[in-house]
């Protein structure tokens, strides 16, 4: 690292909103994901054969119940320091978390799993310094049984809900530059959103909601490249939806979310996706 920066600084993201009240209803069990993840870094092109492994500064988990993402901010790497530190940490402690409380995930909601894995990381030496965006999405249920899905947000990355032929909810949240006093109980972007059936979400970093045409609008005019772009791809850019709703599989929307995004090209960044299928089984009785 290069002197005057400061050896154990970190950043996220924030917004207010109270969290969601846990249940400790034993429905959840009969909802699931069926989720899938792809990623690609921004170094690689679609014919990069020996393109490298990984998924540069994004990182990701997925298990049944609880699926995250992050994306590291690439900015560190003046600083001599891996903007994929802190993501990956972040998300290798999420699913350690998550993995702990399988028996009984009721008691370990998104914002304790995000809010963990930060003081996890804080103490990991690995880790020097850093900024990361991350969200954590949670399915369970509410205090009528019915399907929720729970989440924490913190930076630009996101989800959105398809559902039949549109999308019904996009997560966003505000950036804050944050060091080791930072709470994310007191400033985290969560709650909860009404789920149904075969509902598909789609998590995925900014390397994805910016190149796709919904998100063009929120360019900011100082970007002429960015705008003349747009002007030559309007009318060609498929949307998240169609590009989720008409592929078999989850694994198989992954794949062309992330192949969409680098045919578009709009804003060069690593690419991170994880599509996950609501399933809602019935309960088993006893």
């Amino acid at each position: 690292m290069k002197p005057g920066i400061p050896r154990r600084h970190f950043s996220t993201s924030r917004s207010t909103k109270s969290p969601p009240s846990a249940s400790a209803r034993r429905e959840f069990d009969a909802f699931i994901f069926d989720a899938h993840a792809a990623c690609k870094g921004k170094r690689c092109t679609m014919d990069a054969f020996a393109c490298p492994e990984g998924c540069g500064e994004d990182s990701f988990f997925v298990s049944p119940t609880v699926v995250g993402i992050a994306d590291g901010v690439g900015g560190w790497n003046e600083n001599g320091v891996d903007p994929s530190a802190i993501s990956r940490a972040m998300m290798r402690y999420s699913r350690q978390l998550v993995q702990g409380h399988e028996g009984d995930p009721a008691t370990l909601s998104t914002l304790d799993i995000l809010t963990k894995a930060y003081a996890l990381t804080l103490k990991d030496d690995a880790v020097e310094a850093g900024s990361t965006t991350a969200c954590i999405l949670k399915i369970r249920a509410g205090k009528d049984g019915e399907p929720l899905l729970e989440y924490t947000n913190l930076g630009d990355s996101g989800f959105a809900i398809v559902r039949g032929d549109k999308s019904t909810e996009r997560g966003i949240a505000l950036r804050l530059v944050a060091d080791q006093t930072y709470t994310i109980h007191d400033q985290a972007n969560n709650g909860t959103v009404a789920l149904e059936d075969g509902d598909i979400i789609v998590l995925a970093t900014d390397g994805v909601w910016d190149n796709f045409a919904q998100d063009l609008q929120e360019i900011p005019p100082f970007f002429p490249p960015v705008l003349s772009w747009r002007r030559y791809w309007h009318g060609r850019i498929d949307s998240l939806v169609s590009v989720v709703a008409s592929r078999a599989s989850t694994k198989e929307a992954a794949d062309a979310v992330v192949e969409a995004s680098l045919a578009h090209n709009l804003k060069p960044d690593d690419i991170t996706v994880i599509v996950a299928k609501v399933s809602i089984k019935p309960k088993a009785k006893l």
